[in-house]
């Protein structure tokens, strides 16, 4: 399904180019490493454009779609970080119950 788009073989340049796959526990959790990044590359954004949209109600505040899109990267954030904790714990116990 990726594989025709160039979306796979992009991710794969970046893990290996960010050397990400083997430090951070294998090929999976580098590639989410890889994607956590990229979100908050784009929050930052969201945030910097946020300075200079603002609320029409509320000129200190950044207006109500990048609030929700600064929510939705947040969130998105979170999962992220819950999988590659999951896969960090499945390979602590895989480990440990092979010592």
């Amino acid at each position: 399904m990726w594989r025709g788009s160039g979306r796979v073989k992009f991710c794969e340049t970046v893990c290996a180019r960010c050397g990400t796959a083997g430090s951070l526990g294998g090929k999976e959790r580098g590639r989410l490493a890889v994607g956590l990044d990229r979100l908050t590359n784009a929050l930052v954004l969201v945030g910097q454009h946020g300075v200079y949209c603002t609320s029409q109600r509320n000129p200190t505040v950044p207006a109500m779609d990048l609030r929700m899109i600064t929510q939705e990267l947040v969130h998105a954030k979170e999962l992220v970080q819950s999988v590659m904790e999951e896969i960090r714990q499945a390979r602590e116990v895989k480990s440990d119950s092979s010592s």
